[in-house]
């Protein structure tokens, strides 16, 4: 029998509920849990009424792990806990105007401690749609229109007919057609609530209340680690309510357009399982934008499964009763520990094994062992811990001289490139992963780039903090760096980046002189080296600061040796000043040539009224003075 204490326990540890419309639900459970009485065992898992008749929608689900899912008085889950009453996610339902409910928000819990709220169909946007000149004038049926949108998107035509209704479509004049979208909105819940909400992204709406779609959200940059696992176990949940009253059904991926990567393959695979059609590879059919609504997902038997230990402040995610990784809450270096043997890389070099009744958490030289939990469900050792165990000439820290900042831990685990929702201008360190790729185009651009990178032996990166690691290395050749940082997580952030890809990739000669300096500390010595190529991107607040943007580039034409190359960002009048210190403009750009870049159309196809600084003046330039003052 459950004990009322044991309910009680749940529902009074604070945070628990939060969202409005559960706390029906919630003193339903506190006046009634002396009454629970197990009921059956469908399936392999326990279910729990209350004696009441009358009450068959309230109850409690016990899962074979000891997850606990409750269910409120419309007969949804509400709430699902580990075994010890954390909570992973809560959903709130909300009747709809046929009497049937929706789930308006949910609330996950990251592996971090963090929360990622959702709401559904958050907003609605709009893009207009020009019609063929051959159709010009004419009426045009929603079918037409669906076929139409998808040769105009280059998505596929399966997917228009998924995500837009009849009602979507606008007849706005003979030339265009307004199309209109919902879309859910994911959020960083800083508090735990919606009252102190910080927009991530949209995402193409899911049919919460029943499901048939997997989706992944649009502004990928700005989710914070662990955010993937943590959905996909809300949505593992609710498709597992389906299977329980209406059987299970196919989920099937599809976006506007879709976003493939590993990162996601690897996600959908952990929750469902797939299926292709005859003679087709799953992975490959995967990273097809136009044929990857092909896969039918079905729901694991197996899924991961989360379980937080308050004690040691950690997280341990479980598969198949092996520990896949585990993240601790009060971690400076916000990266988790990864099993070696299941996952193939686990970023730098951070390894989970399992020794006896042992959890070994393998930093480099330093093990901390964590007692195993009989609530866990860990039923096998790692698999040939040793064989996976890669010995590395150096690792991450050392880009720091073997000693990194002190990073906030709640910082190192939500630092992202966050972008607004509405005309609000981007902010300044979102701005510069555009501005990243506008880099690399003015260099493409010159007619003997490759001579000239021949050539760039000590390259200097200064203040584009968290982008800093899209400089290093583009082109397989060893090279000195050197990135002065006033930033500290985005430092940390960006020396994982550069570590994890080099020894991935079997290239780290190509980063062993990378060096992260801290400017408040170091800031002199460093310009008194000479760079063949420096990037230098001067703060918005230097812009209406002319004795600052000279001393700037003062200090960077002594630091280019003759014939260097500089990349730099400043005001609208910096071109003209950079002329007169004896530079030669190569290239340059205001904020307007920025959105003819790919990673910007894309994004103002996503979010049409995003804002860029107007001031903002991008410049690749030579330095043909070497006397210059």
């Amino acid at each position: 029998m459950i004990q009322k204490e044991q309910v009680e326990r749940v529902f009074n540890k604070p945070g628990t509920v939060v969202l409005e419309h559960n706390q029906i639900n919630v003193d339903y459970f506190a006046e009634h849990a002396s009454s629970l009485r197990m009921t059956g065992l469908p399936g392999s898992a326990s279910e729990w009424h209350f004696l009441d008749p009358l009450s068959r929608n309230p109850h409690l689900r016990i899962l074979p792990t000891g997850h606990l899912v409750f269910y409120g008085i419309h007969g949804r889950r509400f709430l699902c806990t580990d075994p010890s009453g954390t909570p992973l996610h809560e959903c709130e339902w909300i009747p709809d105007n046929s009497g049937m409910f929706k789930m308006a928000r949910a609330r996950v819990q990251l592996d971090s401690g963090q929360w990622v709220g959702i709401q559904s169909k958050a907003t609605e946007q709009s893009s207009r749609l020009e019609l063929p000149v051959q159709h010009k004038g004419q009426e045009q049926s929603p079918d037409e229109l669906r076929h139409m949108a998808a040769r105009a998107w280059g998505v596929p035509v399966e997917d228009i007919q998924y995500f837009y209704p009849d009602e979507s479509f606008q007849q706005e004049n003979s030339w265009h057609v307004k199309v209109h979208l919902r879309k859910d909105g994911v959020y960083f819940l800083e508090d735990g609530s919606f009252e102190h909400r910080r927009f991530v992204s949209y995402m193409g709406a899911m049919p919460w209340s029943r499901i048939d779609l997997l989706n992944v959200v649009e502004l990928y940059q700005s989710t914070f680690p662990g955010t993937g696992g943590a959905v996909f176990d809300l949505i593992w949940g609710l498709c597992d309510d389906q299977r329980s009253t209406d059987g299970s059904i196919p989920l099937r991926y599809r976006g506007l357009p879709t976003f493939p990567s590993d990162q996601a393959y690897g996600l959908f695979c952990a929750f469902f399982r797939p299926e292709v059609p005859a003679g087709e590879d799953v992975y490959t059919l995967f990273m097809d934008t136009l044929r990857g609504h092909e896969i039918a997902w079905w729901p694991r038997s197996d899924p991961p499964w989360r379980y937080f230990d308050q004690a040691h402040g950690l997280c341990v995610t479980v598969q198949n009763g092996v520990v896949q990784k585990v993240t601790v809450k009060d971690d400076p270096v916000g990266v988790p520990y990864l099993n070696p043997g299941m996952k193939g890389f686990a970023s730098c070099n951070r390894t989970v094994n399992i020794a006896g009744q042992m959890m070994q958490l393998q930093d480099g030289e330093q093990t901390t062992d964590i007692p195993l939990s009989s609530k866990w469900g860990v039923k096998k050792p790692s698999p040939h811990p040793n064989r996976h165990v890669h010995s590395y000439p150096f690792d991450w820290r050392s880009f720091f001289g073997g000693s990194p900042p002190r990073v906030d831990p709640a910082r190192a685990w939500t630092t992202a490139l966050i972008f607004p929702n509405d005309d609000s201008e981007v902010a300044e360190e979102s701005t510069q992963l555009f501005v990243l790729e506008q880099a690399f185009g003015f260099l493409n651009q010159l007619s003997d780039l490759d001579s000239r990178l021949k050539g760039i032996h000590r390259m200097l990166i200064h203040n584009f903090d968290p982008v800093c690691a899209g400089f290093v290395d583009p082109d397989n050749r060893p090279r000195s760096y050197t990135i002065l940082y006033t930033r500290p997580e985005w430092a940390q952030k960006n020396a994982q980046v550069i570590w994890d890809r080099a020894a991935r990739e079997g290239r780290l000669h190509a980063v062993q002189h990378v060096a992260f300096v801290d400017e408040q500390a170091h800031d002199s010595p460093v310009y008194k080296t000479r760079y063949q190529l420096i990037a230098r991107w001067l703060p918005f607040d230097h812009y209406d600061n002319p004795s600052a943007c000279e001393a700037a580039i003062t200090r960077l034409a002594h630091a280019l040796t003759p014939n260097g190359l500089a990349f730099l960002t400043g005001p609208p009048s910096l071109p003209s000043s950079l002329t007169a210190k004896g530079f030669h403009l190569l290239a340059t750009g205001d904020s307007n040539d920025l959105a003819q870049w790919p990673a910007m159309i894309e994004h103002l196809r996503l979010h049409p009224n995003t804002q860029i600084n107007p001031q903002l003046t991008a410049m690749l330039c030579e330095h043909k003075n070497e006397g210059a003052p």
